[in-house]
């Protein structure tokens, strides 16, 4: 069993298998690079936060835009990759397309929230100028 059968499971959910689609997406091993589209974004915008963004300047605001914008990268990237890897099954049959690409897209940003809070947690473990996560007190 390899990495693109154990997220296959995960992306290939009742509400999210549409047959077609689905089927070009794990014959081309596409489900890693979802995935990865929407872990790495993630974890690189938590680094960028913790390691740039000094304590004093810190407030709550700024680390939720920094996890915005990462889940807007996230996002493009997430299209980018089904438009790629989908590319004949779109130009074959455009029916029930845009709600499969939505349903992906979705389950990619709640994967990258997901990964946001988890790299925050992370981080605040380590010796950062910036240890607190913002909603701490100390």
């Amino acid at each position: 069993m390899n990495l693109n059968d154990v997220l296959a499971n995960l992306y290939e959910m009742d509400w999210l298998y549409d047959q077609p689609f689905s089927l070009e997406l794990y014959n081309n091993g596409a489900y890693v690079l979802l995935f990865l589209s929407a872990l790495a974004p993630s974890f690189i915008f938590m680094a960028i936060f913790y390691f740039l963004i000094k304590y004093p300047f810190c407030k709550w605001y700024h680390w939720l835009i920094v996890l915005i914008a990462g889940l807007i990268v996230t996002d493009v990237l997430t299209q980018r990759v089904l438009y790629n890897f989908l590319a004949v099954p779109i130009a074959n049959s455009a029916q029930g397309i845009n709600s499969f690409l939505l349903k992906q897209i979705l389950l990619n940003s709640f994967l990258s929230l997901l990964f946001g809070f988890i790299a925050t947690l992370i981080f605040k473990r380590a010796p950062l100028p910036q240890h607190n996560i913002p909603w701490s007190k100390s």
